[in-house]
């Protein structure tokens, strides 16, 4: 009818009638005639205070860049990094892992001079080369012999063959050896190569009969490296690495399930401060290293990087890690994401794509492809911003972005606004998004920052399918298309919810132009207020569990666990110590999730180091709080991987560890093997296996795979 139809006045016992979530004792209550009438609240002046903020920031990262680069130059010297063919981590007597793989490339050369640093410490350092052999050119070994041998040079006894520099068996980590060469750093040993060899291998580490006294490690160090012939200048720094010993959490401090154990697959200095990570389908692990993050910005003067770790003989430990690539402009790049030969790298303003066009798994611009895909995103070196791509079962990929904010265009040519009042924590800003709150899409709607992106694998075809969040770290899809998250929070609403689709979770009003701090109740709820779920279109809020620093997830549908796994959703919260594990069960239009732990390093939940606890700093001593979960990745052999951030501080900007440690654990029944299978993606049960896998970025090459096959 004309002038519509008239709704009875709302009462306050009607209003809570209808709550989804109607708390005991807690009714909200009805806006007063005040609240009605008032005017909108002003916006603080956040661009003043912003730019003051940045200006800062960026004087404190320019003098952290500046002392960096000089300690850098320095360390360099007179360095001959052309002459270099092969160089390892330092390895010490007191790290998690003391025997490395050597891959070199000789065709063409003469000789090769087979070198150990000690490192300036010439105490127990006795080095071991086990198994040298030279590969000729059909892939046939040449073991290394006394024929070889043309000099050595040690500051110990003399070159060993088949014992260590001691003269006993050659033992690593309680493993006996048959065959090697035994040195003591320093060392040179000048190899002739054999005519028609075009690489030389060999396992290069510290023996035990040097890395332990009576029982405890000495301090045994060294770094082993291969040269061309001529001048050798040590040590060679062309990566960058801690000078600090790696420090890691120890086994005996985590609590899990019975039935399942966790072991170290790898640490530093195969990954330093892992921010995310990838396993591709032959279960190489890609780690994106922050170890520029926020105010020690210049401290790797070369860039962050994107590192790859194997573990090439199937005993559960990575043993070769190397660079992907390496540039200035990747500053604690957020998210990586591996596709047989192409890597996504979320590096805002940018999403990136390398295309390793020969397959070497090294970036060389002069044979490999890099792409900015899409732009536009804030911001830089800054925990809200560009987060990691996943692959749905649709085909389509997935991204999410924090209240950061954004302003970008697809590679269909649609522009998306996606505003909103935020703008703190320092980092660089590349684009106006607070001019852009409340400015409609091209696709006809109005977003807000906080937001999940789904999009052809090309770029085209963007669609905001989520919006109004805070600092969503990522997402995973279960194979019938849900999406679920976690988000961070002003203390203490941390969440983890499932993504409605197209739905907002209230962080921010529906125009963008106010927070959820403006538009509270009386009476009202921190966690209902903080994401509205008392107000119409915003999506139910899930499992709010208080205060914490949420990062990687991922859904968990087959694999080595047990079958109570199947279907689970994994959430990492490094404020807490812990790998929450849900089961969602569908719950009208949305999912029930029930929090549970997968495994934790800190079951009395004696918290510390995080704002909801006082914004404290942490202590290295407490062993407990140092567990901080960045990610947790499927892998193809059904095992569950997670990296460790390993800090006393987490959230709040900063970090306080000076050794950047990395870590990654790896959970299975006890005595898993892993076992990756093999397939042919040119054949249809090549395509059917990837698509059975566990890991889901693998699941997306066998569907992609099947498509291009056609109907058969």
């Amino acid at each position: 009818p004309e002038g519509g139809v008239l709704s009875k006045p709302v009462t306050l016992e009607m209003l809570n009638a209808n709550l989804d979530r109607p708390e005991a004792g807690k009714p909200v209550q009805l806006p007063t005639p005040d609240l009605l009438t008032q005017k909108p609240m002003p916006l603080p002046e956040l661009k003043a205070r912003a730019a003051a903020q940045l200006r800062a920031q960026q004087e404190k990262e320019n003098k952290a860049k500046s002392k960096a680069e000089s300690e850098t130059k320095q360390k360099e010297g007179a360095a001959d990094n052309e002459s270099s063919l092969f160089q390892s981590p330092k390895i010490r007597a007191s790290g998690q892992q003391r025997i490395h793989k050597v891959n070199a490339t000789v065709k063409g050369l003469k000789q090769i001079q087979l070198h150990v640093s000690d490192l300036g410490n010439k105490d127990h350092d006795w080095a071991n080369w086990i198994e040298p052999a030279f590969i000729d050119e059909n892939g046939q070994r040449i073991p290394v012999e006394k024929k070889h041998v043309v000099s050595s040079e040690q500051s110990w006894q003399q070159l060993k063959y088949n014992q260590s520099a001691g003269g006993s068996t050659l033992m690593v980590d309680g493993k006996k050896y048959a065959v090697g060469l035994g040195t003591h750093a320093s060392s040179t040993i000048i190899l002739n190569v054999p005519a028609g060899a075009v690489s030389f291998t060999s396992l290069a580490a510290l023996d035990d009969g040097g890395a332990f006294s009576k029982g405890k490690a000495t301090k045994a160090s060294v770094r082993f490296s291969i040269h061309k012939p001529g001048k050798i200048n040590q040590p060679i720094e062309s990566e960058w690495e801690s000078s600090y010993e790696p420090e890691y959490v120890d086994l005996d401090q985590f609590a899990l399930p019975d039935d399942l154990e966790v072991t170290i697959w790898a640490t530093s200095p195969h990954l330093y401060n892992p921010t995310n990570m990838d396993i591709d389908h032959k279960g190489r692990i890609w780690v994106a290293e922050g170890v520029n993050y926020r105010h020690h910005n210049g401290r790797r003067p070369g860039g962050d990087r994107i590192a790859v770790l194997e573990d090439t003989n199937g005993d559960g430990h990575c043993d070769k890690s190397h660079t992907f690539v390496q540039e200035k402009g990747l500053v604690a790049p957020l998210g990586v994401a591996v596709f047989d030969n192409v890597i996504y790298v979320s590096q805002p303003p940018e999403l990136l794509v390398y295309t390793d066009v020969d397959r070497n798994l090294k970036f060389d611009p002069t044979i490999d492809k890099r792409e900015v895909l899409l732009t536009g995103f804030n911001a830089g070196n800054h925990d809200h911003s560009l987060h990691s791509l996943t692959a749905g079962p649709d085909g389509k990929f997935y991204f999410n972005n924090g209240n950061c904010g954004a302003v970008f265009k697809d590679r269909s040519g649609k522009n998306f606004y996606m505003g909103g009042p935020y703008k703190g924590g320092g980092g660089e800003w590349f684009v106006d998004h607070l001019a852009a709150s409340g400015k409609r899409s091209d696709d006809g709607h109005i977003w807000s920052s906080g937001f999940t992106v789904r999009m052809n694998p090309d770029g085209t075809d963007c669609e905001i399918v989520g919006q109004g969040y805070r600092n969503s770290y990522e997402q995973s899809l279960d194979s019938f298309g849900n999406a679920f998250q976690n988000d961070n929070d002003d203390p203490p609403a941390c969440r983890v919810s499932y993504i409605l689709e197209y739905g907002s979770a209230g962080y921010f009003s529906r125009d963008a132009k106010q927070i959820y701090k403006n538009l509270k109740r009386p009476g009202q709820d921190h966690g209902r207020a903080h994401w509205r779920q008392d107000d119409p279109g915003t999506m139910d809020v899930g499992h709010i569990y208080g205060g914490g620093s949420p990062t990687g997830v991922t859904i968990y549908e087959n694999g080595a666990l047990p079958e109570r796994y199947h279907g689970a959703f994994f959430s990492a919260e490094p404020g807490k110590n812990t790998i929450f594990h849900y089961q969602p069960a569908p719950q009208g239009a949305t999912f029930k999730l029930e929090q549970n732990n997968l495994i934790t390093s800190n079951p009395d939940k004696k918290y510390a180091g995080s704002d909801f606890v006082g914004r404290g700093k942490g202590n290295h001593d407490e062993n407990q709080i140092l567990f901080r979960p960045s990610d947790i990745s499927v892998g193809p052999d059904g095992a569950i991987y997670i990296c460790d951030w390993y800090d006393p501080r987490v959230g709040g900007h900063g970090d306080r560890d000076e050794s950047c440690s990395g870590t990654i654990y790896r959970i299975a029944p006890k005595g898993f093997k892993a076992n990756v299978p093999s397939f042919d993606l040119q054949t249809v049960e090549g395509a059917i296996t990837a698509l059975k896998s566990p890991a889901i970025n693998t699941r997306y090459l066998g569907l992609r795979a099947l498509k291009q096959h056609g109907e058969k």
